[in-house]
């Protein structure tokens, strides 16, 4: 299996010592990393340079751009013969080791919003972007089964296929923040398989899918690990950590 990491950035990607060592524990074979940068990136010798792509696709942030971007770096990883995707940003730290976290890598998956902590306020949200796709569309996604996710998932190469056959992204162009709610209505609307999975900590209440800006030395590493967290978003400087240990399954 050979996993493609595709990073959604600005100009870098934080955290170096710790993918370094992360990809360090990977055979070449088993991956490849994508990045689209919305400005000049600062290169760091682990990336390859003809995999860095720098405003190909014009980014805004809450708009279906960030949708089609990530189908850009997807589009190039399948060209690789990737059969695993992943979605991260620049600021996502990884929480275990590569050979734990490819134990999940077998369906596609998302982190979703709880409908049973779903506030009042967030069901409104969620409702005004519901009646903005079409009657087909709804048709088959009633606002009962209507997701929010975090915008960073895995996706297996069989179901990225499909997705690639039925782009909709014209339905959600004039969502706010249609990156939390394309995929995962998508694959309800085309009878996709998924997981639902603690892919990614982003806040400290699980109802909300936007991140927080933590600061790492206030967060509990052991607690969110032993929820069975993938990755960690919002870290820009892991200090003082053993690498080896960080990303042992013993921690």
């Amino acid at each position: 299996m050979k996993i493609a990491f595709c990073f959604l950035v600005y100009d870098q990607i934080y955290n170096l010592d710790l993918w370094n060592h992360f990809f360090s524990q990977i055979p070449s074979s088993q991956y490849s990393i994508y990045i689209h940068s919305k400005n000049k990136f600062k290169y760091h010798p682990i990336f390859e340079k003809n995999n860095i792509y720098t405003n190909t696709v014009n980014t805004k942030w809450g708009d279906i751009s960030l949708v089609n971007a990530t189908l850009f770096l997807f589009d190039k990883a399948l060209t690789d013969n990737c059969d695993y995707f992943i979605s991260l940003s620049s600021d996502m730290i990884p929480l275990w080791d590569f050979n734990y976290m490819k134990k999940n890598f077998d369906s596609s998956l998302f982190s979703i919003q709880p409908k049973n902590l779903t506030t009042d306020f967030q069901k409104k949200f969620n409702y005004i972007r519901h009646i903005l796709l079409d009657e087909n569309f709804k048709n088959k996604v009633p606002f009962n089964i209507f997701e929010k996710q975090n915008m960073f998932f895995g996706i297996t190469k069989n179901d990225l296929l499909v997705i690639q056959k039925n782009n909709l992204t014209y339905q959600f162009s004039r969502f706010t923040v249609p990156d939390e709610y394309y995929f995962i209505n998508l694959f309800t609307f085309l009878n996709l398989k998924y997981k639902k999975i603690n892919f990614i900590y982003v806040n400290t209440n699980p109802a909300y899918t936007s991140a927080m800006d933590f600061k790492y030395k206030d967060l509990n590493i052991k607690e969110i690990k032993k929820n069975n967290y993938l990755f960690l978003r919002k870290i820009k400087d892991v200090q003082g950590e053993n690498l080896t240990n960080f990303l042992s399954i013993e921690i």
